[in-house]
């Protein structure tokens, strides 16, 4: 079974509260918060008619998701650092403004050697330049086996992230967490080397619902249920507490879409996107609409 996935961990589905760190309770507020919604692919046939052109060829799937979404949860690169190649092809179909979020190989955060996961992570940060404008944010998803006893080996690699790009760090490990916050260790060690966490909202692993925001950006990745009254009712709260992080000093939110049948995911994106558009404390460059008619009223 995929991590996220399964079911509920019972207790309340609500968000809990924010981790105001006294270091961060003086952060210059932003007057709105920058949000980029998405999903974590493109190659999506079921999205034809709603996302796409009910005759959308697979081929120009990634042209109408930049058309659609501003930004992408690039998991493939787990796998493996795509060819400059296409990456360059990646590029051409999208926009400038457009941001790819890549995922890091897991050479970097699965390997036991760590020569290779170093070797991995600098030929990561060295390929992705051929994106220019168009890399985003990307994230070092860690694996639920690595706890706080790996935190040197963590530091090891974060040293190597260049300066000048954004990097958030996701944590699945319980060890990392306490009281719906992360430990001071973790919060420490990414404040100083520049990088973020990852919240993963998903019913199943409630711990990774930490509430601790750190920098600029944040990176969020909601896993939904398809129970629309159950993810309605997660995806309204998370809203409002999009809203409180001026107090926190954030500037930037990317803001990812889970369905466990990807299809599902569009609707629900949209209809998340006339929420956020309710919100005088959100800015939405650019909302999602879709092509089908059959949208209905998900949020009153």
């Amino acid at each position: 079974m995929k991590f996220g996935q399964g079911d509920s961990q019972g207790g309340s589905h609500k968000l809990p509260p924010l981790d105001r760190d006294p270091l961060r309770a003086d952060a210059p507020g932003q007057e709105k918060i920058e949000l980029l919604l998405g999903a974590p692919v493109w190659g999506c046939a079921g999205w034809r008619g709603t996302l796409y052109p009910d005759k959308a060829r697979p081929s120009d799937f990634l042209k109408h998701y930049a058309e659609a979404l501003p930004t992408i949860e690039l998991n493939a690169t787990f796998y493996g650092i795509p060819t400059r190649e296409r990456l360059l092809k990646w590029s051409s179909q999208t926009p400038e403004n457009f941001r790819f979020c890549p995922k890091v190989p897991r050479g970097v955060s699965h390997s036991s050697e760590l020569r290779t996961r170093l070797e991995v992570f600098e030929r990561f940060w060295k390929e992705f330049e051929v994106l220019g404008p168009r890399w985003g944010l990307s994230f070092l998803q860690l694996p639920e086996t690595f706890d706080t006893r790996n935190l040197r080996t963590l530091e090891t690699l974060l040293k190597k992230k260049p300066e000048t790009r954004s990097l958030a760090v996701e944590f699945r490990h319980p060890s990392w967490f306490a009281d719906h916050a992360l430990i001071g260790e973790a919060k420490g060690l990414l404040e100083f080397y520049g990088t973020s966490p990852v919240i993963s909202d998903t019913l199943a692993k409630r711990h990774t619902l930490h509430q601790s925001f750190i920098g600029d950006e944040a990176l969020v990745r909601f896993l939904g249920t398809e129970d629309s009254v159950s993810d309605e009712a997660r995806l309204i709260e998370w809203s409002e507490r999009l809203e409180s992080l001026p107090l926190l000093g954030a500037k930037r939110v990317y803001f990812f879409i889970h369905q466990p049948h990807e299809e599902f995911a569009a609707e629900t994106l949209a209809r998340f996107s006339e929420c956020i558009l309710q919100r005088n404390k959100l800015r939405l460059d650019k909302p999602v609409s879709l092509y089908s008619e059959r949208q209905k009223t998900f949020f009153a």
